[in-house]
């Protein structure tokens, strides 16, 4: 339980107030007889929502932080004679500190940390929901907006009843058998949402409906038939478009002759050049002096000169004609490739039976239209079964909810009718909740719509909750209690303290509980806090004038 809170920033005649201790059961912060506001019972209160994780106390609180400044407030919680300790500062509310027994920070933790922490700790694993989710909706506290008499579950306004309800029946711990079939629906809802963004975006085509679908069933019918056609005509030889055939096959022919003159014009020329290269091969001699010795003036010097100069032209002549050759042998080469290309093709067009070029793409477009029709009709298809399913996993699921609210609907009922009985009278009307179904529900006090009657169901279910459910805390805000007749509000209170979880609550004016006007026992017993003008939880009342202030008027 939460066992303790305290802050340096709580004070009493200017000194810093004693850490105030809590209990099991009532833990009540009392007001004055004249019920004045603005003293500070509804910021402890919240004061205790920040220690158990949450943030209104400083998002609702700017005149708080203007005129107190940033504080830290500290709290324990016991378990059996275990503590632990904590603190949490206004300026750095994501962060908890983990603190000794004198409130000296040992190490600190998330927010998020500490909330599951909790979740752990009350025993509160494995129902589904976090601990500010399960408990908060029952922190009725001005300015949480959790005092919607019509709807005690809800948590926050923009809240789907559905989640009340999620909420209640894992109070109960009767979620989880529900949680799957939740699940299932919820992935189905997706797809199709999926599905009907992706048609929106143009991403998929789908058959529009019923009507399209059949008109595309009858074309897919007549698509078949005609590409079954094409194909039976192209196996049996009897297609009208052998005539493509014919001429893809003439134009080979003719390219083939083409190739081969090339390749006989080539050969032709590497003939010549063989032929020159013999004409050219010159023979040299060295034997000059048998003709000077007939003819002994002859100049020999000049004839080898002539001999060097024939012998240059040779070289010149063999290198041209062996390049050109090496050129034109290369050619014939590729010529040769191009040429068994070309008869590859047309030994295979004339051996092969698949379609004809012409052929292939008349298939090619049935059979475009037709997988996009197919397709079509196959998403059709498949949003018409995941609609099904949907609609089956919704009546499993609404079978399983209504068996689990026929469970919970009668024992809060009962419970409230018995605690109605005791805080007011036999005659009396108790609240009644009507769980219609996973969507709906009602809560009210039959043929009782004032506004004192609805906020005594309000505060009767809570404490029902609390005896019944996992439910740990409920904090109620003098603000709701004000407006219930006072002998009932001395009958909840009285209910309050035979609980062994904890209320926390605040009220004013408790002389008028009884009718000698003295202070009822239950007050006494259970008072943590007294709050009254000039003691105020922060020691002063910033709504009021100072001397200072009028002086400066």
């Amino acid at each position: 339980m939460l066992s303790e809170i305290y802050s340096e920033a709580f004070k009493e005649k200017g000194e810093t107030r004693d850490k105030v201790e809590f209990h099991a059961g009532l833990n009540l912060v009392v007001g004055g007889n004249r019920a004045t506001n603005s003293i500070g019972k509804t910021t402890f209160l919240l004061a205790i929502d920040f220690a158990l994780g949450g943030s209104t106390y400083i998002n609702a609180a700017g005149d708080m932080i203007k005129n107190v400044g940033h504080h830290t407030v500290c709290f324990a919680h016991s378990f059996g004679n275990v503590a632990h300790h904590f603190s949490r500062s206004t300026d750095t509310p994501n962060i908890v500190s983990k603190c000794d027994s004198k409130y000296r920070e040992t190490s600190s933790i998330s927010l998020e940390e500490y909330t599951a922490w909790l979740t752990s700790y009350y025993g509160l694993s494995g129902l589904g929901g976090t601990f500010r989710s399960l408990q908060s909706p029952f922190f009725r506290v001005y300015g949480m907006n959790h005092d919607n008499v019509d709807r005690p579950l809800i948590s926050h306004n923009s809240d789907k009843v559905s989640k009340d309800l999620q909420r209640l029946l894992k109070l109960f711990g009767r979620y989880e058998g529900i949680a799957s079939l939740d699940g299932q629906v919820d992935e189905i809802e997706d797809k199709r949402k999926a599905y009907r963004e992706a048609a929106a975006y143009k991403l998929i085509k789908p058959t529009g409906n019923a009507n399209d679908y059949r008109r595309n069933v009858e074309k897919l019918k007549m698509l078949h038939s005609q590409m079954e056609d094409i194909l039976s005509s192209s196996d049996n030889g009897t297609t009208d478009f052998d005539t493509a055939k014919e001429e893809r096959a003439a134009q080979l022919r003719n390219a083939l002759k083409n190739l081969r003159r090339q390749r006989m014009r080539i050969d032709s020329a590497i003939r010549e050049i063989g032929e020159d290269l013999e004409f050219i091969d010159f023979k040299a001699t060295n034997d000059f002096e048998n003709l000077k010795s007939f003819f002994p003036s002859v100049d020999l010097a000049r004839f080898e000169e002539i001999e060097a100069f024939h012998r240059g032209i040779t070289r010149i002549l063999e290198k041209n004609h062996s390049d050109e050759l090496k050129n034109l042998r290369a050619e014939r080469e590729e010529l040769e490739g191009q040429i068994a290309q070309v008869e590859n093709s047309l030994s295979d067009l004339g051996a092969t039976t698949n379609l004809s070029a012409m052929v292939i793409e008349r298939y090619a477009d049935l059979k475009t239209v037709y997988d996009e029709l197919s397709a079509a009709n196959s998403l059709y298809d498949k949003n018409r079964e995941s609609s099904k399913q949907l609609k089956a996993r919704k009546v499993e699921r609404e079978e399983a909810w209504r068996a689990e609210l026929d469970i919970i609907q009668p024992l809060l009922n009962d419970e409230m009718d018995d605690l109605n009985e005791k805080a007011t009278d036999p005659y009396k009307t108790a609240p009644r909740i009507d769980l219609a179904s996973s969507k709906e529900y009602r809560f009210s006090v039959p043929n009782d719509g004032g506004t004192g009657s609805r906020y005594r169901g309000l505060f009767i279910f809570d404490i029902a909750m609390l005896r019944l459910s996992s439910l740990q805390f409920a904090i109620h805000d003098s603000l709701g209690l004000k407006q219930i007749e006072d002998d009932h509000v001395l009958g909840i209170l009285q209910l309050y303290g035979s609980l062994n979880k904890q209320v926390f609550a605040a009220i004013d004016k408790v002389d008028s509980l009884t009718a000698e006007s003295s202070i009822p026992e239950i007050v006494q017993k259970n008072m943590v806090l007294e709050l009254s003008e000039g003691q105020e939880l922060f020691g002063w009342s910033w709504n009021r004038k100072t001397e200072l202030d009028e002086s400066e008027e």
